[in-house]
């Protein structure tokens, strides 16, 4: 008998678990829905590389979304969707300049189609083929400076540069990527010899402009040792922060900078920058002794503060051949260059908002290239001008300059 209900049991537990298991099938929301009326009074705006698609929506309650099918001239087809709540779709990413057909469904809850909308349009100049007619390729110190003008969309693109390897190979050498209207980057670390290089513009859809090609010759520097390099204060100039061990002259070129903009005070580098005395307000300058008379060809600021703070926002470089006048007047100084600090995302001063764009501009720090035509300096002025909050003077983290002697 016990046998018999064990059996039983088993029989029962089987049949529940085939139950359990059988196969779940998804089907449409509305399985017996026909097609529903199609969408009317379809409008196309071209705009670069797209076009912005208007249309009135049918009155049906069955309505799930809006599809639109762009026949490339070659062929391809690529669809682009709005939700029923909307009454355009926003086509992007075409390669060229020409004429493509739109096809416009209404689409119900059962995913079936209504009948088609067929018209055509011609789009404008995409961004990445109007941002290629103004690239610029031209020698910089340590390498080449690529330049571009007129993304007046502010696509993100990029730039990306080739060159003949030690190998003879046409490899990419590097990639700047932007939403700036006018775009002036310098890609470093090059040798003083011609080199074949090109460079082509890309956008995130994966269109390819042409490439430009020409034979360059970097402009030769060197990093200028930091050795040498002390502090001198002139009358008129702006004495450190006093009494703190961890704000110290030398701090300013130990080749120690912040390595993280979202937590960049996590290690002992925190305790280790520059300050100047709030004791008179901005502007302020400082002096450096380089220790030796050099050609300067680029400086670099490292900050300490993220675009607030004591952070500098404009200031200027200032050269002298030596000895400078000990009365501390500006006689004798040259200007070397003068920068404005910005966030390139546009926003605000502060931590936040920061984009990538923003977080990485930082990291790398301030680059300017000053003025080459002034001989050979020994002693620096940094004058600031302001800073990212309007008080009484500045913090700094490291300065680099490059040139030769």
């Amino acid at each position: 008998m016990k046998k018999i209900l064990i059996y039983l049991v088993f029989l029962i537990a089987t049949s529940s678990f085939v139950i359990g298991c059988s196969e779940e099938k998804h089907t449409p929301v509305e399985q017996d829905a026909g097609p529903i009326a199609p969408v009317e009074n379809v409008t196309i705006e071209p705009t670069p590389g797209g076009g912005n698609i208007t249309y009135t929506l049918p009155n049906s309650k069955s309505l799930l979304y809006v599809l639109a099918e762009v026949t490339y001239p070659s062929g391809v087809v690529k669809e682009f969707v709005s939700s029923q709540y909307t009454t355009t779709i926003e086509v992007l990413g075409l390669p060229n300049e020409d004429t493509y057909t739109v096809k416009v469904y209404a689409v119900n809850k059962s995913n079936q189609k209504s009948e088609s909308v067929e018209t055509t349009f011609r789009c404008l100049k995409p961004p990445y083929q109007q941002v290629f007619e103004s690239l610029r390729l031209a020698p910089d110190f340590g390498g080449v400076n690529v330049k571009w003008n007129d993304n007046s969309t502010e696509a993100r693109l990029g730039v990306v540069i080739m060159h003949n390897d030690s190998l003879g190979d046409f490899v990419q050498y590097g990639a700047e990527y932007s939403t700036r209207i006018n775009l002036s980057h310098s890609f470093r670390g090059m040798k003083s010899e011609e080199n074949r290089f090109g460079i082509f513009v890309k956008d995130r859809f994966g269109n390819i402009s042409d490439t430009l090609y020409a034979n360059i010759t970097p402009l030769f520097e060197e990093l200028i040792p930091k050795s040498k390099f002390k502090a001198v204060l002139l009358p008129g100039d702006t004495p450190i922060w006093p009494g703190l061990s961890y704000v110290q002259w030398h701090f300013l070129w130990d080749d120690v900078v912040l390595v993280s903009y979202d937590n960049p005070y996590s290690s002992s580098f925190y305790s280790r920058y520059f300050v100047t005395s709030n004791s008179a307000s901005l502007p302020q300058h400082i002096t450096v002794d380089l220790g030796a008379q050099y050609h300067l060809s680029r400086f670099r600021l490292n900050n300490y503060y993220r675009f607030m703070d004591r952070n500098p926002k404009k200031y200027e470089i200032w050269g002298h051949s030596g000895p400078p006048p000990a009365n501390g007047s500006w006689d004798g100084w040259v200007k070397l260059g003068e920068h404005e600090q910005f966030k390139p995302s546009g926003a605000g001063a502060g931590i936040s908002p920061a984009t990538e764009a923003d977080k990485r501009y930082w990291l790398d720090g301030d680059m300017l290239n000053l003025q080459t035509d002034v001989g050979p300096v020994r002693y620096i002025r940094l004058k600031v001008l302001s800073n990212w909050s309007g008080t009484a003077n500045f913090a700094l983290h490291e300065i680099t300059f490059w040139g030769s002697n």
